[in-house]
């Protein structure tokens, strides 16, 4: 075996040296956060929670599952360092995205809080209208076509429901949210139904989503053939609980997924699930 010189042995030291340092300023872009996105798709079983933290530390909670996971929803949020969200949004007023919504607006100051115009004579819905009440907090219904900006370099998008419009399913009031840092989109779906989704087709010419929060749990009512080609994420999540009864997220569904070769990240499967982006690339990581 031929022997290696000194030079040589410098040459594979620097060599090492410089793909460590690579490294080490690769780890230190994806969790610095004055640059990093994160995204926190709770585990709050049969039920919906999102939490979005921004580089500059704003914060966006969609949902926050329902009333039997209440506790690990604030819980988790508190976990984060949070006290303030700068935005709260309940999609839709069904329990399993509203059950935990009280507490959330209890336990922590909100600086904008939206739902849309539908209501529902349940003890959920109630107590969140008590807890705005009582926080005199006003909400301000977003629908197709606003904008914010949530900090530096981050915006949402709405894309559902249309203003003005009487749906016959409280999941297609769904408020469907397409977020963007630089390069990057995330498009969560709610429960928004195939309706929705062929009107969101309709009404924006790009909604291209490198990460797609599949809608109603992975359900064969949502995420169509036609809308996830035009979607063409690279991943997938689905928020479902372990063994529930209705199957989600059904084989139809699951089917779709791997003609598009998309990767899948299931909370019933691995928990809380935590997408991290500089803005051009996307990392995982199991959550709290």
């Amino acid at each position: 075996m031929k022997k290696i010189n000194l030079k040589q042995k410098i040459i594979i030291i620097l060599l090492l040296t410089s793909l460590i340092y690579t490294l080490y300023q690769k780890l230190q872009d994806i969790y610095n956060p004055s640059t990093t996105l994160q995204v926190h798709f709770i585990d709050v079983g049969q039920g919906d929670s999102t939490l979005i933290i921004t580089p500059d530390k704003k914060t966006v909670l969609i949902d926050a599952g329902d009333e039997q996971h209440s506790s690990r929803t604030t819980g988790y949020i508190k976990s984060q360092g949070i006290d303030k969200l700068d935005l709260v949004i309940a999609t839709h007023p069904d329990a399993d995205h509203i059950g935990g919504m009280d507490k959330v607006i209890k336990n922590f100051d909100i600086g904008m809080f939206s739902m849309p115009l539908v209501s529902k004579d349940t003890k959920q819905y109630k107590e969140i209208k008590k807890e705005l009440k009582n926080k005199k907090l006003k909400n301000k219904p977003l629908y197709t076509g606003d904008g914010l900006s949530i900090g530096k370099d981050v915006k949402l998008q709405i894309l559902s429901p249309q203003k003005n419009k009487t749906y016959s399913d409280t999941n297609e009031y769904s408020i469907v949210a397409r977020l963007l840092y630089k390069e990057v989109s995330f498009l969560f779906m709610a429960d928004a139904t195939m309706e929705n989704e062929i009107a969101i087709i309709n009404d924006f010419d790009d909604i291209r989503a490198d990460v797609l929060k599949l809608g109603h749990h992975g359900s064969s009512t949502s995420t169509s053939d036609y809308f996830l080609g035009k979607v063409n994420p690279s991943i997938g999540v689905i928020s479902c609980g372990k063994n529930n009864k209705y199957g989600h997220p059904h084989k139809e569904v699951m089917n779709l997924l791997e003609k598009y070769n998309i990767m899948i990240f299931r909370t019933d499967e691995q928990g809380s699930i935590v997408l991290y982006s500089d803005g051009y690339k996307i990392y995982s990581r199991r959550g709290k």
